[in-house]
């Protein structure tokens, strides 16, 4: 069982078309924006200023409205009327697909609550797997910095969907980044991505379109990466530690080389999925 977005469910479930999930993500996006957007459209920044506390953002573990007022961008009253205003505005997805009439009051009902429990029965596998683990405390400090780090920088929600005690396989045309962790012995942590999924971090990341642009866009992705983990060792309050470059793998590799044990945790974004993985021996 794995734990998905509703609109993912509901997709599978036959309740959705495509088209219709797609649309309903964006007019979610346009429902809740980001703190930076509201304080752009209500003139305490310009586009300018918020690219740069963007970008403070990312060597650092702190919210965009407490940097923007730690860089002097923005006042504590400034940043506590911008909370207000996102509370104001947000919808819930099942929010919006009622409004767009895409599904009935009744079946909503029903289909929440079969999600939840499949998301009850899922997270429970998913916490028992990781709590188990090995590295269960680095395990969990790279979830949480990851699924912070993707919803401040590329705007992606994430959630772990499953769970899987062995080595993935690489779809076609997929990209392997991975690094070395020494805790002190070495744990490989990376993610096999689509160029589609790469290319969107990327572009958030840099604030520049590098779409067909390969070499820029799997750089940013691999510099990506190494903030997370970074950040990660840090919070983790790990002494004895070193993080090896960032390296991408080839076709021909098998990303998994001497190492015996794996770990395997699929990624779930409202549209499109990737996979993390742990491996040590």
């Amino acid at each position: 069982m794995a734990n998905k977005f509703l609109g993912q469910f509901l997709l599978e479930k036959g309740l959705l078309s495509t088209k219709q999930l797609l649309h309903a993500i964006e007019l979610q996006k346009e429902a809740n924006p980001p703190l930076g957007q509201l304080a752009i459209r209500e003139g305490f920044i310009n586009e300018p200023t918020a690219v740069v506390i963007n970008m403070a953002q990312q060597r650092s573990d702190q919210r965009f409205g407490d940097l923007a007022i730690s860089m002097g961008h923005m006042t504590e009253q400034q940043v506590s009327l911008l909370f207000h205003a996102q509370k104001e505005c947000r919808k819930l997805f099942g929010e919006i697909l009622l409004e767009q009439r895409y599904i009935e009051q009744e079946v909503l009902t029903l289909q929440l609550a079969s999600h939840a429990e499949l998301k009850q029965v899922s997270m429970l596998n998913i916490d028992t797997t990781i709590k188990n683990h090995r590295y269960s405390n680095q395990i969990t400090d790279i979830l949480e910095a990851i699924i912070k780090n993707f919803t401040r920088i590329p705007k992606i929600q994430l959630k772990v969907a499953q769970v899987n005690p062995q080595k993935a396989v690489r779809p076609y045309g997929h990209f392997i980044i991975s690094q070395t962790m020494h805790v002190p012995n070495p744990i490989k942590v990376g993610w096999i991505m689509s160029p589609k999924l790469m290319k969107k971090i990327a572009n958030e990341f840099l604030g520049i379109d590098v779409s067909h642009q390969q070499p820029v866009y799997v750089d940013a992705v691999s510099e990506f990466l190494n903030i997370i983990l970074g950040n990660a060792l840090v919070s983790n309050g790990e002494e004895q530690t070193r993080l090896d470059p960032p390296i991408v793998e080839l076709e021909k590799d098998d990303y998994q080389g001497l190492y015996t044990q794996a770990l395997t945790l699929t990624m779930s974004a409202p549209q499109q999925d990737f996979t993390l993985f742990f491996i040590h021996d």
